[in-house]
């Protein structure tokens, strides 16, 4: 039987701590995690590895701060939404979502929530 691949994007540096503990979750549940920073592609962009994992990925798991992170001026977002969008893009139901309570959200961080937390269409 082949094993759920979970996906977990977030910003890196403010939230590495969560982004362990969801890791350990998972791979207690013998389940592989897939995370950005520790894969490399040859050949392959970050931009493209991380949107091919959240395409690929079985579950996405957003992980979410006040950070908005960094924003790629080629695809206008950050490469969290990025991978958010994708996700959602290929599978809607394999998203699950954690926003941590924090005060001083970034502006963009606060619309991006906006979506992911909308009452009809975000989770």
């Amino acid at each position: 039987m082949e094993r759920l691949r979970i996906f977990i994007s977030s910003t890196q540096k403010n939230l590495q701590a969560e982004r362990d503990s969801v890791q350990s979750v998972i791979e207690d549940l013998g389940y592989d995690c897939l995370r950005a920073e520790r894969f490399s592609s040859p050949g392959e962009s970050s931009r493209d590895a991380c949107r091919r994992m959240a395409s690929d990925c079985d579950i996405y798991i957003g992980v979410f701060g006040a950070r908005y992170g960094y924003k790629d001026d080629q695809i206008g977002m950050s490469a969290t939404e990025m991978e958010y969008q994708q996700a959602k893009h290929c599978n809607p139901g394999k998203i699950f979502v954690y926003v941590k309570d924090e005060d001083n959200l970034e502006s963009d961080q606060e619309r991006f929530l906006q979506d992911v937390q909308h009452f009809s269409t975000g989770y």
